[in-house]
């Protein structure tokens, strides 16, 4: 079904997630990258950690020691910020596929190769984007992004992504799409100067060149606290 790796330094997937001071959500987030159904040799965890100052850094170097083929950290020796750590993290992935998650969130187990199977299967589209719980601090589900009867936009999206209008109920914003890296070489990476709202800054640019698929199944989980920004 999938291809497997030309060589040891070839990987299929690259997951990015930035970390600053989030060790109380972070082992769920990682675990659920763990148990994905996609086979371990075809993704690849890059986690760069923004100089925390709790737990963070030595939870995540016990699951690089337990998963070393598969999480591959970076530490910052200063505090940069959102968007430069989100940039190391790209300039760090080895795979033709990238996909991100924030450390307070996690996966369903099948999220990436449901994600890859809809990817290879639309014609013309180098994003794809997904359904996706919210829930509280506690992990009671709260709602989701797209409700039965929606109509979530797909194809040539740039208004919607520019006026945050999905065709959803919840009006929420997209999270966790995945894309060809090579379309950062038009796209370009996160703005440095932009430290709020950077990832909608991003999907601005990207869908101004490409246009993106939807993914109906529910497929991740977004965390809503009052800690986030």
């Amino acid at each position: 079904m999938f291809r497997k790796k030309k060589d040891s330094q070839e990987t299929l997937i690259s997951v990015v997630i930035p970390v600053f001071n989030i060790s109380n959500e972070l082992s769920e987030c990682l675990e659920s990258l763990c148990r994905q159904s996609l086979l371990k040799d075809l993704f690849e965890v890059i986690i760069v950690d923004d100089y925390s100052h709790d737990d963070s850094r030595s939870l995540i170097l016990s699951y690089a020691n337990k998963y070393p083929e598969l999480i591959k950290p970076i530490f910052n020796e200063k505090n940069l910020g959102i968007s430069l750590t989100r940039n190391i993290a790209l300039k760090a992935v080895t795979g033709d596929l990238i996909t991100s998650l924030d450390g307070d969130d996690y996966y369903y187990s099948k999220k990436l190769e449901n994600e890859l199977l809809w990817l290879n299967n639309s014609v013309g589209c180098y994003s794809v984007y997904s359904n996706f719980h919210y829930v509280s601090e506690s992990n009671q589900i709260q709602g989701r992004f797209s409700e039965v009867g929606d109509n979530p936009a797909q194809g040539d999206i740039f208004a919607n992504v520019f006026g945050r209008n999905y065709g959803v109920t919840s009006g929420g914003n997209i999270r966790c799409d995945m894309f060809y890296k090579k379309c950062l070489d038009q796209t370009g990476y996160y703005d440095p100067e932009i430290n709020l709202w950077e990832d909608w800054d991003f999907y601005i640019r990207f869908s101004k060149y490409f246009k993106y698929a939807y993914c109906s199944k529910i497929n991740m989980v977004y965390r809503q606290h009052d800690k986030g920004l």
